[in-house]
């Protein structure tokens, strides 16, 4: 697929991370194949997949996103976040989109996993907009800017940023999976499980979602955000 789209603007680029087992593939298959019902197979490594959708207004212009799965060890997660060529790098950032996929079902895990990748995405950014300002560049101040307009505006008041937030600059979402299968088991340690995301993900600008349906007998699946 081309760097940049049509209209040239840079394709969105995607990355699903988390731990093993998550259900990252699951929610993969689900945005770019919907029909699709087999079971699919663990990712080691990194998988990628790309999606070209006709614009919405404009049927001669194509949108393209690329998908980018990010599974493994750790140790392997720790050197694929150091490639600025493959993980928020400049030519990303702009419109980078990174979901952080947590089980319920583990919450030791879940809330592990929610923070190492919020600190990978972090430093990364650092790095990014580091190289990006020593060239003249004002898109990181931009980047960081946008963000806190976006939480500006879902603040209470809707004026007054909050200042325990760190921005890192692109968009971060924490996907919650397994939700439906958790919440009936130990309603109480999914309250506290369930605060504690919401704290994290706030702190760090990032969305929170919960989803259900990823069970292996699940033939539906449910969504909620915070």
């Amino acid at each position: 697929a081309k760097e940049r789209g049509d209209a040239g603007r840079p394709d969105a680029v995607l990355f699903v991370v988390g731990s093993k087992g998550c259900g990252k593939t699951t929610l993969v298959n689900r945005l770019l194949y919907p029909d699709k019902t087999e079971t699919p197979k663990p990712t080691e490594g990194m998988e990628y997949n790309y999606a070209r959708r006709t614009h919405a207004t404009n049927i001669d212009r194509k949108d393209v996103a690329h998908v980018w799965e990010i599974a493994g060890s750790r140790q392997f997660a720790d050197e694929v976040t150091e490639q600025d060529n493959v993980f928020l790098g400049a030519r990303q950032v702009t419109t980078a989109v990174v979901c952080i996929c947590v089980d319920l079902a583990k919450p030791t895990e879940a809330m592990r996993t929610a923070e190492y990748w919020l600190a990978r995405i972090h430093a990364r950014c650092e790095k990014t907009f580091e190289k990006l300002s020593a060239r003249g560049s004002r898109l990181p101040e931009q980047l960081r800017k946008r963000s806190e307009r976006v939480f500006s505006s879902n603040a209470p008041d809707g004026s007054h940023p909050d200042t325990s937030i760190r921005h890192s600059g692109v968009t971060v979402c924490i996907v919650a999976t397994k939700h439906d299968a958790t919440r009936r088991t130990d309603p109480e340690r999914m309250k506290v499980l369930t605060r504690a995301l919401r704290y994290l993900a706030h702190v760090n600008a990032a969305g929170l979602f919960f989803l259900g349906g990823f069970g292996k007998d699940s033939s539906s699946s449910s969504s909620s955000s915070m």
